[in-house]
C-alpha cells in the first residue's frame, strides 16, 4: 500500500483543520528503496486534537505513549483492522528541520509534507538521508544520538540488518564511546530490539561488532570478564556458535538430538529463534553460559515468564 491510499483511508473524510502536517521515518525511507509503506508516522502541530479528533472520525482506537523526556505519541489503530494503524506525534520545535534533526540516523530524518491531508510534497532531507540510503549506511544525525537515547545503539544493528545496510564507521565508534550508558536503559526495550535483531538471517557480522563495541559488557555487566568472541568457531559446546543458530533451526537434532520434539515444545515458537540465538549469541560473546548466567540474562531483559522458563531449560537442559 502507498502512503497516499494510507492517507486517503485516514484522512478523505477528515474536516478537522491540520498545521504542519508531516509523514516521517521509515515510511518515507521506505518509500525512496522503492518498498510498501507500513504504518505511517505523522507530525503535526495540535497532535493530541487532531488524534482525538481522528478516533472519534473513524472509530479507531486510541493509545497514548509516554516517556519521561519526549513527547508524547498517539496511535490510532482500526478496530476492525487491529494491524492497521498510524502514529501522530508533536512536531518539535514548530519547524520540521528541528524535527528531523532530533531524531537517530540520517535515512529515519527524511520527510515529506502532507497537503490537505491525501497530497504529498517534496522530500525534505537536510541530513542527507537519501545518499546515506544510496550508499546503505545507517549513519547517526547528529554527535548526541546515542546519548539523547543509548537504545538507539541496539537500533542501529537491527536496522542495518533489517535493510541488509553498514553501521558508518564514526556511528560505530560513537556507538562503542556510549556504551556506559547502556544500563539505564530498561530491559524490555532492549529485548524488543534484539528481538528484532535476531528474528533476521545472516547477522553474524553484525553481531560480532555489536559484541566487539562493548555493547554486550555493558548490557551484562553482572558476567565474567568477555575473553573472546568467536563468530565463525565452532568449537563451543555442541558446535552451537551464533553463525550455526540458522542451520540449527532447520535441523534441531544438530544441538538436541533424540530431545528435538521436547526442545521445540519447550521453546515456543514465537519465541524460539530469540532464545536460542540469545542463548548461542551470549555463549559465543562470554565463552561460557550456564544457568546462573541464563537467570541473570533472563531478568536484565525482562523475558515473560514464558521465554523466562524456555530459556532457561535451554541453557540448563539441552547440553549448551
Amino acid at each position: 500500500m502507498t502512503i497516499e491510499r494510507i492517507l486517503a483511508n485516514w484522512f478523505g473524510s477528515f474536516t478537522g483543520p491540520v498545521k504542519n502536517l508531516f509523514v516521517v521515518g521509515g515510511a518515507v525511507r521506505d518509500r525512496l528503496l522503492g518498498l510498501p509503506a507500513g504504518d505511517l508516522d505523522l507530525v503535526c502541530d495540535g497532535a493530541r486534537e487532531t488524534a482525538e479528533l481522528l478516533a472519534v472520525k473513524r472509530g479507531a482506537a486510541l493509545v497514548i505513549f509516554e516517556r519521561k523526556g519526549f513527547p508524547p505519541c498517539f496511535r490510532l489503530v482500526e478496530k476492525d483492522r487491529p494491524g492497521s494503524s498510524i502514529d501522530i506525534s508533536p512536531l518539535k520545535g514548530g519547524d520540521i528541520r528541528i524535527d528531523l534533526a532530533a531524531r537517530d540516523f540520517t535515512v529515519n530524518a527524511i520527510a515529506m509534507e502532507v497537503i490537505d491531508g491525501v497530497r504529498l510534497g517534496e522530500i525534505i532531507d537536510p541530513f542527507g538521508g537519501a545518499s546515506d540510503l544510496d550508499l546503505r549506511l545507517i549513519r547517526m544525525v547528529g554527535p548526541d544520538v546515542f546519548r539523547a537515547d543509548p537504545l538507539r545503539i541496539f537500533r542501529a544493528f537491527r536496522l542495518a540488518a533489517e535493510l541488509g545496510f553498514t553501521i558508518a564507521p564514526e556511528s560505530m565508534a560513537e556507538a562503542s564511546g556510549s556504551a556506559s550508558l547502556i544500563p539505564a536503559v530498561p530491559g524490555e526495550r532492549i529485548r524488543h530490539e534484539l528481538q528484532l535483531f535476531f528474528h533476521r538471517d545472516n547477522i553474524s557480522g553484525l553481531a560480532a561488532a555489536m559484541t566487539e563495541t562493548g555493547v554486550m559488557d555493558r548490557l551484562f555487566q553482572e558476567f565474567p570478564p568477555r575473553d573472546f568472541f568467536r563468530p565463525d568457531n565452532t568449537g563451543s559446546p555442541e558446535g552451537c556458535t551464533f553463525s550455526r543458530v540458522e542451520e540449527i533451526l532447520d535441523n534441531p537434532e544438530i544441538l538436541f538430538g533424540s530431545s528435538s520434539a521436547a526442545a521445540l515444545r519447550v521453546m515456543d515458537r514465537n519465541h524460539r529463534r530469540f532464545l536460542l540465538k540469545t542463548a548461542a549469541f551470549l555463549l559465543d560473546c562470554f565463552g561460557r553460559l550456564d544457568a546462573e548466567m541464563a537467570e541473570v540474562a533472563a531478568m536484565r531483559l525482562r523475558m515473560s515468564a514464558k521465554q523466562r522458563k524456555g530459556f532457561l531449560l535451554l541453557v540448563e537442559g539441552f547440553q549448551f
